[in-house]
């Protein structure tokens, strides 16, 4: 029972993610080859390495033990914990993103004030005649 519901959650997060089979061997980086992707997908009853297991939830952004999870009859659990985790840290990443974006505006806007006011020097003010810039 676990080789069929890991062969269908396996085909069916790579088409959602569309990653041919040998897409998703490049997206593992290590520990699977095409050929063992293939009889996964196919629901043949292992024995698979625990690396292997860990290849399918690197290249199909599963949590950790996911796939074995899943080959063990504890498919739920598992994805559920690995969406979570994965929507909380884009929740975190995307706050981080707009706070720096932010800060540059504003930024921006102090320089552009700055320039405004002549507080900035202009680049032919900093340039020497033998091509060499001084500091202000």
């Amino acid at each position: 029972m676990g080789a069929r519901d890991l062969a269908a959650a396996v085909a069916a997060r790579r088409n959602e993610l569309g990653m041919s089979q040998e897409e998703a061997v490049v997206a593992a980086g290590k520990g699977i080859s095409t050929s063992n992707w293939s009889k996964i997908e196919n629901g043949k009853e292992g024995p698979y390495r625990v690396s292997t297991f860990a290849a399918i939830d690197r290249a199909l952004r599963w949590a950790t033990g996911s796939a074995q999870a899943i080959a063990d009859g504890e498919s739920s659990t598992a994805l559920a914990k690995g969406a979570d985790d994965v929507s909380d840290r884009l929740t975190m990443h995307e706050d981080r993103i707009e706070a720096l974006e932010r800060q540059l505006r504003e930024v921006a806007v102090l320089v552009r004030e700055m320039a405004e006011r002549a507080l900035l020097p202009d680049a032919d003010e900093l340039q020497n005649r033998d091509g060499s810039r001084t500091a202000r």
